[in-house]
């Protein structure tokens, strides 16, 4: 018979949708109700266990305050409950401060660090080395500029600039050069310099550096060979020294870098992670008490209770819910809403609109949304009786004697079978055939095979599905049935 289907063809009326919505009223009132009570509950237990843990937390802070005020900090228990990357940041946080304090012990003692580089004031003395045939020329030239890091010389060189040995190796430096006698062929100029710091003596240095020449050269001719050594010039001179500026620049910058370090790291630490990294710090590994510190004050949280606020937002959020899931299961599933609609989609007469469905509004309030929503100017016998006289006067102009009334819901039987009656009243014979249940409809359909070969499609308004219709088109097109309209129950 070459019926058609619906496959995707049905389109969603959100005005319709809407009022669908409306008549599941009870449903909605559930959801909004369950999400009401639990939106407010669990946020309850959320502010319980907020409020059981900040009195948990004054009360061992509490226990930790002594009589005198002071607050005595248990450092190892606190560090085990540190996460270990918190126990990694803290490690972190300690060298930092250890180099950041050695740059600043650095730049508070160093000699190099306190010359003004716009007025240099430095020595230099010039020796120069000669062996007999040249070949140890450079292995004794490079004992004396190595000895000038020897302790014994450090040492003696700290006595005279007042300061520690660590801070003397920068102030001098040995190395070849070209001196006055470099142009002579049998040796080579050794030129030491050595910066001089206020307030030390430049004949005390002079003479520092010409004792330990010679302690050099007399050892150095009994170890590699004999050499003569000859003092050819020594000066001192006053000028901008661009290089040692550039050098102390960096030292600071270094050190501005180091504090901005330190104190990023800081900043992120918990009250924990802080108490420790200050017990570390401190200079004293055993400290279990922080000194100098007010009494710290408790705050006394405010016990919960449940929130209108919160119960009004479940509602919204039951609401939401409902209407999501249910716009998710039109698309997903989509039924057909009005018989107008189904025969607009096949291009078959509409035979009437019942209106009717006893089993979902049996209640007033089901009755009164829906008489509001689909306001009727008939009673539902009234409208059935138009139907059967509808089918009636079809039937007879089309010579169809008899009709078989289809149904794919088992909720439409009782309104299909009053319609039975009013078509018998009119004289169309006419029979009930339910498709709803797949395993039977070959059976059903053989056993009415000497009946009518048009078929009446009755649906029942949001609840027949586009699957129920083709089913009933395809059990058609099977056994060469017609469909000629369609009735909403």
């Amino acid at each position: 018979m070459n019926n058609r289907t619906l496959a995707g063809e049905l389109e969603i009326d959100l005005i319709q949708v809407m009022k669908d919505l409306l008549l599941q009223w009870k449903s909605i009132i559930i959801m909004m109700l369950i999400f009401g009570i639990l939106t407010p509950s669990m946020m309850y237990v959320r502010d319980m266990k907020n409020y059981n843990a900040t009195i948990e937390a004054n009360q061992k802070l509490r226990e930790k305050v002594t009589p005198t005020g002071e607050t005595v900090s248990d450092d190892e228990d606190i560090y085990e409950d540190l996460t270990d990357a918190e126990r990694i940041a803290i490690e972190n946080a300690i060298i930092q401060k250890e180099t950041l304090d050695n740059k600043q012990e650095y730049i508070d003692n160093s000699l190099l660090m306190k010359i003004d580089p716009l007025e240099t004031h430095s020595l230099t003395m010039e020796y120069y080395i000669n062996t007999p045939d040249g070949t140890t020329l450079r292995a004794v030239g490079n004992r004396y500029i190595s000895s000038f890091r020897d302790e014994e010389f450090l040492d003696k060189a700290a006595e005279i600039f007042d300061t520690k040995s660590e801070y003397v190796g920068e102030l001098v430096s040995a190395y070849f050069g070209d001196g006055p006698a470099s142009s002579l062929s049998t040796g080579d100029v050794l030129i030491i310099s050595v910066y001089i710091p206020e307030g030390v003596d430049k004949a005390d240095l002079e003479k520092l550096i010409s004792d330990h020449v010679s302690r050099v050269s007399s050892k150095t001719n009994s170890d590699i060979g004999d050499h003569s050594l000859k003092l050819i010039s020594s000066d001192d001179k006053t000028y901008v020294n661009r290089s040692l500026m550039d050098t102390q620049n960096a030292e600071q910058g270094a050190l501005i870098a180091a504090e901005s370090t330190l104190a990023s790291t800081v900043a992120a630490f918990s009250d924990a992670q802080m108490q420790i990294y200050d017990a570390k710090t401190s200079g004293d590994e055993d400290v279990k008490a922080v000194e100098d510190k007010e009494k710290p004050e408790s705050i006394e949280p405010e016990k919960p209770s449940f929130s209108k606020k919160y119960a009004v937002l479940g509602l919204l959020i039951g609401l939401v819910i409902y209407g999501g899931l249910y716009l998710l299961l039109l698309i997903l599933v989509p039924v057909i809403r009005t018989g107008l609609e189904l025969s607009d989609m096949l291009g078959i007469k509409s035979f009437g609109c019942q209106h009717s469905d006893p089993k979902r509004f049996g209640f007033f309030c089901d009755k009164l949304v829906f008489n509001l929503l689909y306001q009727k100017d008939k009673s539902t016998d009234e409208l059935m009786k138009d139907t059967a006289e509808g089918i009636s006067v079809f039937s007879k102009y089309y010579e169809v004697p008899e009709v078989t009334l289809v149904s794919c819901d088992a909720d439409s039987k009782a309104a299909i079978g009053q319609l039975v009656e009013k078509l018998s009243a009119q004289g169309v014979t006419a029979k009930h055939m339910d498709l709803w249940d797949g395993e039977k409809i070959t059976d059903l359909v053989e056993e009415n095979m000497s009946g009518s070969d048009n078929y009446i499609i009755c649906m029942m308004p949001r609840a027949t599905t586009i699957a129920h219709v083709d089913r009933i088109l395809s059990v058609a097109d099977e056994f060469e049935k017609k469909v000629i309209g369609t009735v909403a129950m």
